[in-house]
């Protein structure tokens, strides 16, 4: 997930942090205005806060846009990593059953030779034997 971190820190850099330091930029510039004795009239000073507040909006909901992907590449780590246990614990099952099998074929095999041998020791001691 190394690499998913690093391009969400980029993107994030890009999405948030650019166009904030963009503002801070132009709050400077306007701080710099007011200094020189340039005021903005009271209509520009209210565009101004709503545009400001229509970037703050757009800021916030990229940084929610952001965590909502951030919240799905953890739901969807978490799901891989338990059908990969749900896996493991599968192919151990597995194991166990064919290793049981065996085991059964094997008393099986010496039960019937067992039971051919002593076919055999009865018919080699009977009548005419």
């Amino acid at each position: 997930m190394s690499d998913g971190d690093g391009g969400f820190k980029s993107a994030v850099a890009e999405a948030v942090i650019k166009p904030a330091r963009d503002e801070v930029g132009k709050v400077i510039e306007v701080a710099g205005q007011a200094v020189s004795g340039k005021t903005p009239t009271p209509q520009q000073t209210l565009q101004k806060q709503q545009e400001d507040q229509k970037k703050i909006a757009d800021v916030q909901r990229r940084i929610q846009w952001w965590k909502n992907i951030e919240a799905q590449q953890k739901t969807v780590g978490n799901q891989k990593k338990q059908e990969e246990m749900v896996e493991k614990s599968e192919q151990k099952q597995e194991q166990k059953i064919k290793q049981f099998e065996v085991v059964q074929k094997k008393q099986s095999l010496s039960e019937s030779v067992k039971q051919a041998q002593t076919r055999t020791e009865i018919k080699g001691h009977g009548v005419g034997g």
